[in-house]
């Protein structure tokens, strides 16, 4: 059977996970959560997840950055962010 690989990171504000905003709910409802890091300098937590809107990677490729954004019509949905972004962070 060959695994489904859709591995990225995201990040959250911290505020948003310590206060359960219904927004970071509805993602955690989407992801496993491989790995969790709290990044105190920048007030965030950053995730290693899998979840069916990350793209498949294979073995040996980068793991994308992904935002969450949020559509009434779609609900919450993941955006993944480019190498060039990802590097100016």
């Amino acid at each position: 059977m060959k695994r489904d690989n859709r591995v990225g990171m995201f990040s959250l504000p911290e505020q948003w996970v310590r206060s359960r905003s219904p927004e970071v709910t509805r993602v955690m409802g989407m992801c496993s959560i491989l790995n969790a890091s709290h990044m105190e300098h920048l007030n965030q937590y950053n995730y290693l997840a899998l979840c069916y809107q990350f793209d498949v990677i294979e073995p040996g490729e980068e793991i994308p950055w992904y935002i969450f954004n949020y559509d009434p019509d779609l609900d919450m949905f993941a955006i993944k962010l480019d190498s060039i972004y990802r590097s100016t962070r």
